[in-house]
């Protein structure tokens, strides 16, 4: 089986330039779509965001990036990414952040406009500099693509809330993402919201009804600090293609130590056929 590899160079926009300012719109709202090219001039494959915070305000919050095509006032989206920001500070430490997607986007043809767009929790608007990073057609390599949007779970919405066991290692109670999928899905991201600094930690992502979950996804975790600004996303590669349509998820969790501050969780998603 040939591995996955390209030949073919990353471009970012804006290019040789400051990125856009976007503003990530509070409580989950609907936010000013800010223009990245008015026109492409090759079939993208879209890799990705990079990220940076203007700095000024500490704070924790989940985000959603999406990418739209279309003309201004009729943009349509075409993919989703989340994160969860910690503690970014009045320094804007641990930038630049690149939020990347593992299965790349095929969806958007030759001569579009593309525009990007954010929202978030909690009841503030946050703006972020943003670029965008892409493939032109053809490519030269091999590589997994789809036409369908990255979907977060949950979508527009809180992460679920997961209260730590006081014991190391020990399990936590499971917390349901989605009662059912809306189809099969392949995962992947974990979004990991952490509770504290210096802690190593295993999040099992499960399906089945409430109190018979089956684990079927592990990933593990390093936290350091909890400050630190960076996207707090665990890349899935490959993916993780296991999850049947009508399935409930949930995710629960174990660590070191015994604090019992909760950590939260959400998954990115593609649902199938890719």
């Amino acid at each position: 089986m040939p591995f996955e590899h390209l030949e073919t160079a990353q471009k970012v926009l804006p290019s040789a330039a400051v990125g856009l300012n976007v503003i990530l719109k509070a409580s989950w709202g609907a936010a000013t779509w800010v223009e990245v090219t008015p026109a492409t001039s090759a079939t993208w494959l879209f890799t990705g965001f990079v990220m940076g915070y203007s700095p000024g305000v500490s704070a924790n919050y989940d985000i959603e990036l999406e990418l739209g095509t279309g003309a201004a006032g009729s943009e349509v989206v075409v993919t989703t990414l989340r994160s969860r920001i910690h503690g970014v500070g009045t320094g804007g430490s641990g930038l630049p952040q690149n939020l990347m997607s593992p299965i790349l986007l095929d969806n958007i043809a030759s001569g579009v406009r593309v525009a990007v767009r954010g929202r978030k929790d909690t009841t503030t608007d946050r703006t972020w500099i943003i670029k965008v990073c892409y493939m032109e057609k053809p490519i030269t390599g091999t590589v997994t693509t789809t036409t369908k949007p990255t979907k977060p779970i949950p979508f527009t919405a809180d992460s679920v809330s997961v209260t730590p066991n006081a014991t190391a290692w020990t399990n936590s109670s499971w917390v349901e993402l989605t009662a059912a999928t809306t189809a099969a899905i392949v995962v992947t991201a974990l979004i990991v919201g952490v509770g504290i600094a210096a802690v190593d930690a295993e999040i099992d992502i499960g399906t089945g009804a409430a109190g018979s979950e089956s684990v079927k996804e592990t990933i593990k975790v390093g936290v350091e600090s909890t400050t630190t600004g960076i996207p707090n996303v665990a890349k899935l590669w490959p993916p993780f293609d296991g999850i049947v349509s009508g399935a409930r998820v949930a995710v629960r969790m174990r660590k070191t130590g015994t604090s019992v501050v909760a950590w939260r969780f959400a998954l990115d998603t593609i649902e199938k056929p890719l």
